[in-house]
């Protein structure tokens, strides 16, 4: 299992989307459970009105993007990707405010895809998308990690919250370890 927790700001999610998207190595969805069993890849990010919770699929020849029935609770008609053992990476947005901004991150599970060749290229590609998202970004407490404009928000006024509810960064905090 792999996680990488970040703050950017809208546009800086954008433009990384974007840039996985033009590598044409991953087809991106809207959302973690879908309407059935062979969902749509977006074509481009302004497609979508909000981006929130995406999921990232390797493109490959030895699978095709195919989903399972969620078979109980409140998404019991829903289908979703197996993060365990499908080529794919999960994406969760920063939530932002104009005071406020609560982490984003991407999940994985690497190492766990049933062929071997996929396995590989799948880790390899893990390694790759959290290369580009993690690139520039200066870590925070060992765990967070923030972009320069994230940052330069914060020593304007704004405020970082790591975790629902959770501490507070402000400009007196940013620099304390």
């Amino acid at each position: 299992m792999s996680q990488l927790n970040f703050f950017f700001t809208l546009d800086e999610v954008q433009s990384i989307l974007n840039h996985l998207l033009e590598t044409d190595e991953i087809d991106i969805f809207n959302g973690g459970f879908f309407e059935s069993e062979f969902p749509k890849p977006i074509k481009n990010i302004n497609e979508i009105s909000k981006v929130e919770n995406l999921t990232f699929w390797l493109k490959n020849d030895i699978m095709r993007p195919k989903c399972y029935s969620a078979v109980i609770g409140a998404y019991k008609d829903k289908w979703l990707f197996d993060y365990y053992k499908d080529p794919v990476i999960l994406f969760h947005d920063c939530k932002r405010t104009k005071t406020l901004i609560s982490p984003g991150r991407i999940f994985y599970k690497a190492g766990w895809v049933e062929n071997v060749e996929l396995r590989k290229k799948h880790k390899n590609w893990t390694a790759k998308v959290s290369k580009v998202f993690d690139r520039n970004l200066k870590k925070i407490n060992n765990f967070w990690r923030i972009s320069q404009t994230v940052e330069n928000w914060v020593l304007n006024g704004g405020c970082l919250e790591l975790g629902q509810n959770g501490k507070r960064i402000e400009k007196k905090d940013l620099y304390v370890e």
